[in-house]
C-alpha cells in the first residue's frame, strides 16, 4: 500500500481488483481455502520450514499505544465539535453549510444507483495506493499549505455566501417559482396568495 516494493504493489493491486471486479469467482474458491492450508502445512513438514516470531520492542509499543490513545481523544474532540456545530443548530451558518454538503453528496452520490460499487472499491484501492507515490506526497504537502492559508478565509466567508444564497431563495427565486406555477390551472389553488400577483388581497387594496 506504500509503494516500498513496486513489484509487490503492483502484484497486490491486480490481484485485488481481480477478486473485486470477479468477486462471484473468489467466493466460488472459498471451499478450497482448507485444502491450501492443508497443502500449506505439508509444505512446511517436507522442507521443515521454521515459524520465526516478529520481534517485539516493548518501548516502541508504548510509544505507539499512547500515539493511538492521543489521536483518538482528538479524532473524538473533533467529532464532537462537528456534530454540536453542525448537527444541533449550535451554529446556524455551520449547520446550513452541512445542509448544503448533505445535498451536494446527495447528487454525487446518484451514479451508485447505476454503476456498481466493486468499480468505486477498485479505482479507491488504487488511488489510495497512488498517495504515496512521489509525485502525490508532494502535490498532497502543497494543498495542505493552500489549505491552511485559506482555510481560515474560507471559514468566515462561506456562511456569508450561504445567508445570501438562502435570502435570494426566499425572497426571488420562491416567488418566481410560485409566480409561473399560479398560471397552472389546477396546482393554482393550491399555493399561497402571498406573492402572487394575482391574489385577490392585491386587487381589492388596487380597488
Amino acid at each position: 500500500m506504500t509503494i516500498r516494493d513496486t513489484r509487490d504493489t503492483l502484484s497486490f493491486l491486480m490481484v485485488m481488483t481481480y477478486a473485486l471486479i470477479y468477486q462471484e469467482t473468489v467466493v466460488m474458491l472459498i471451499p478450497f481455502f482448507p485444502i491450501g492450508m492443508i497443502l500449506f502445512i505439508f509444505y512446511n513438514y517436507y522442507y521443515e520450514v521454521q515459524f520465526k516470531r516478529p520481534k517485539i520492542t516493548v518501548i516502541r509499543n508504548m510509544k505507539l499505544i499512547q500515539a493511538i490513545m492521543s489521536a483518538t481523544g482528538d479524532v473524538f474532540e473533533v467529532q464532537y465539535y462537528i456534530i454540536e456545530q453542525c448537527f444541533y443548530w449550535q451554529n446556524k451558518q455551520k449547520t446550513l453549510l452541512m445542509l448544503n454538503i448533505l445535498l451536494l453528496s446527495f447528487f454525487l452520490a446518484i451514479p451508485l444507483l447505476f454503476i456498481p460499487l466493486r468499480y468505486f472499491l477498485v479505482l479507491g484501492l488504487w488511488g489510495t495506493v497512488s498517495l504515496s507515490s512521489p509525485f502525490c506526497v508532494a502535490l498532497r504537502q502543497g494543498l495542505v499549505q493552500i489549505v491552511l492559508e485559506y482555510g481560515i478565509v474560507m471559514e468566515r466567508v462561506m456562511p456569508v455566501y450561504m445567508n445570501s444564497f438562502h435570502a435570494k431563495m426566499e425572497t426571488v427565486y420562491i416567488p418566481r417559482i410560485v409566480w409561473v406555477l399560479s398560471w397552472v390551472p389546477i396546482v393554482n389553488r393550491y399555493l399561497p396568495t402571498q406573492g402572487r400577483s394575482d391574489a385577490p388581497s392585491n386587487k381589492n387594496n388596487t380597488q
